[in-house]
């Protein structure tokens, strides 16, 4: 993350702002706030900024509206870390949508500034350093009637395992073995944001998840 990078931190709730604010302002950035996206957004238009991290819940202009507002920025489009603490958009959709990053509540702090200064690598090196075994609470291994969809930064599998929102994972997904961290979960699917992928595995990967839209496959045709 540079010196001094410019974020706006985006929610209705006053409190958790501040706890946001609190949390990443040691990282070196300036941060600027807004209670909702339509006020958001003439904040990235009159003073740029480098990243957004947004509720998508929100009366005065939603974090999704908010997203397509700054997806179709042509010149000083910021990064998008999206928050909810609803499952009702699946994390393809977010991503396939332009979110660089998405987070469930509620959330941990620390998952949260590693999202921050993630955004900010390059592709090469965002997913190549792996998380700590002593970390990983889960191995998620996907089944051949499971069927997976992929986006830029993650999957959802449909599935009725019983995962935690917030666990950290190894996964092998459609030949992909990696790690990542379950961002939420209902009681037939599981989203899951991709940390680190093994090297073997990374242009498989990148098949699955660069493309304009997320891909729906299932597994081991």
């Amino acid at each position: 993350m540079k010196d001094m990078s410019k974020i706006l931190v985006v929610d209705d709730e006053e409190a958790l702002r501040e706890i946001i604010v609190d949390a990443i302002e040691p990282l070196g950035a300036k941060v600027y706030q807004a209670s909702g996206g339509l006020e958001a957004i003439k904040i990235v238009h009159s003073n740029p900024v480098d990243l957004v991290i947004s509720d998508i819940r929100m009366p005065l202009g939603s974090g999704v509206n908010l997203l397509k507002d700054i997806v179709a920025l042509t010149v000083g489009r910021p990064k998008v870390i999206l928050i909810s603490g609803f499952a009702d958009i699946e994390i393809a959709d977010i991503y396939s949508l332009g979110a660089d990053a998405f987070l469930s509540k509620p959330f941990n702090l620390d998952h949260l500034l590693m999202a921050v200064q993630r955004t900010f690598l390059t592709l090469e090196k965002k997913f190549s350093v792996p998380m700590d075994q002593l970390l990983i609470s889960q191995e998620i291994t996907a089944q051949s009637t499971e069927q997976v969809k992929w986006a830029r930064g993650g999957f959802t599998l449909y599935s009725s395992r019983k995962v935690k929102s917030g666990m950290t994972v190894n996964f092998t997904v459609n030949d992909v073995k990696g790690q990542g961290i379950v961002r939420w979960n209902t009681d037939d699917a599981v989203a899951v944001e991709v940390i680190y992928v093994e090297q073997k595995s990374m242009e498989v990967f990148n098949k699955l998840t660069q493309g304009e839209r997320f891909k729906t496959t299932f597994l081991y045709k």
